[in-house]
């Protein structure tokens, strides 16, 4: 196999394979890929966690169409590359993909606030000191792991 042709595999594999990180949605269990790491470590009262899972179920049903969306676009992006597309053909495709994607992200900032909002100072606080130890064992992982050298 040449190498333009291995490359155009790897790229359409790449294409096809990418995961779509709307998917792992916070309400799905994605809390530590959607900006919701600071929920980690948090003591939350009965009432705390029902306000938390209905401000998640309201974001699940307003995002619900956006995901059909990109994955429709995803699915049409994939189908323009394997089937020859220029880049100029796949640029309006994927500028469609980034924006609908933008527009995901900014929703889930909105609900990551409105659930920082339900803690408490101390639970922030909280949260805070939970996610330095976090991220300082992060660091001394990749000190032992030899990484950033």
């Amino acid at each position: 196999m040449t190498f333009q042709k291995t490359a155009l595999a790897f790229a359409a594999v790449g294409l096809l394979a990418a995961p779509l990180r709307v998917l792992a949605s916070p309400m799905d269990g994605g809390w530590h890929h959607d900006g919701m790491e600071f929920m980690h470590g948090v003591n939350l009262t009965d009432a705390q966690k029902q306000q938390i899972h209905q401000i998640a179920e309201t974001a699940r049903s307003q995002t619900r169409a956006a995901e059909e969306n990109l994955r429709a676009i995803h699915q049409q992006l994939s189908a323009a590359m394997l089937s020859g597309e220029t880049l100029q053909q796949l640029l309006p495709i994927q500028h469609q993909e980034d924006t609908l994607r933008e527009q995901i992200d900014a929703q889930r900032l909105a609900v990551a606030v409105q659930m920082r909002n339900v803690l408490t100072p101390d639970q922030l606080a909280q949260a805070s000191a939970e996610h330095a130890k976090l991220a300082s064992l992060r660091e001394q992982e990749h000190a032992l792991m030899g990484e950033g050298q």
